[in-house]
């Protein structure tokens, strides 16, 4: 954080186990440079992006590399002060429970994508049967 030319944009912690939201990130903050009021990306840049929770897609990940990335994804997550997540994620769902367990930073309400007012935001879970959630491959 850049503290000597005064204030900076907000600053937003994002985990992801897809490699194209982080290349999204960075070629925002590229797009941006030198603009003080810019949003400011925290993001665990030595994540092993395995793409999937599911451990039979890890390839040539090692097992303690995941762990580790998962570690790191939760100390990120429990240091927010507004946690978003997709609720159709049993990790998600594991954080969120952390979060009311008091064991993060925020005081708040750990919110859902799907529940969001903006339907542009909202994830399909495969349980979902909504009406933007039918037909989709989720």
């Amino acid at each position: 954080m850049n503290t000597s030319k005064g204030k900076t944009g907000p600053h937003v912690i994002v985990t992801t186990e897809d490699r194209n939201i982080y290349n999204a990130l960075e070629k925002y903050e590229q797009s941006k440079a030198g603009d003080r009021n810019q949003l400011k990306f925290y993001v665990n840049r030595n994540d092993v992006m395995q793409g999937s929770g599911n451990p039979k897609h890890l390839g040539k990940i090692s097992t303690d590399s995941v762990h580790l990335s998962a570690i790191v994804a939760l100390k990120l997550q429990l240091h927010s002060y507004v946690i978003f997540g997709n609720c159709c994620s049993n990790w998600h769902n594991v954080v969120f429970d952390f979060v009311y367990s008091g064991c993060s930073r925020t005081n708040g309400v750990p919110q859902c994508f799907q529940e969001d007012a903006d339907p542009k935001y909202h994830i399909c879970c495969a349980w979902l049967t909504t009406e933007e959630c039918k037909g989709q491959n989720v």
